[in-house]
């Protein structure tokens, strides 16, 4: 039995001797990813640009959304003095207008979904990069996003 502590005590000292060693973390730093975001320099910019290109955006989708409903209440207007014919060709623009509307608006949403990727990446791979120079610099031994599990 007296073996038995021995050993115990022995390895116990050995494991905190390897693991005070290794392990030597004093001080844990958080990184507040989405005030980086928000409040840098660079995050504001890139916030701005897309804001940007949002209303952009909106602009090229509502002149022509102006342009499907000013067709559509034509026709409804015109409906009875049209013969046939007119009648189906305007129906025919109507709804060729509303496809490219449907269209336009579909890849104008893929390309902010994609400049919001790009710029938020861009954005992150920065700020890591700068916080790894940083904490080598500095000797922070850990340097954590904030909300992350440890």
């Amino acid at each position: 039995m007296k073996n038995y502590f021995i050993t115990l005590i022995f390895s116990l000292f050995c494991i905190q001797n390897a693991f005070s060693d290794n392990f030597n973390i004093q001080t844990v730093y958080f990184v507040d990813m989405q005030q980086v975001l928000d409040k840098s320099p660079r995050g504001i910019k890139s916030k701005n640009e897309l804001k940007t290109a949002v209303d952009q955006s909106h602009l090229k989708i509502n002149a022509l959304k102006t342009e499907v409903d000013q067709l559509r209440i034509e026709i409804e207007k015109q409906a009875s003095l049209l013969s046939e014919q007119a009648f189906n060709s305007k129906q025919n623009s109507l709804v060729m207008k509303t496809r490219s509307l449907q269209k336009l608006a579909e890849d104008e949403q893929l390309k902010i979904e994609d400049l919001r990727s790009k710029t938020v990446e861009s954005l992150v791979n920065e700020t890591n990069e700068t916080i790894s120079k940083l904490s080598k610099i500095e000797n922070f031994p850990l340097v954590v996003e904030k909300g992350s599990p440890i």
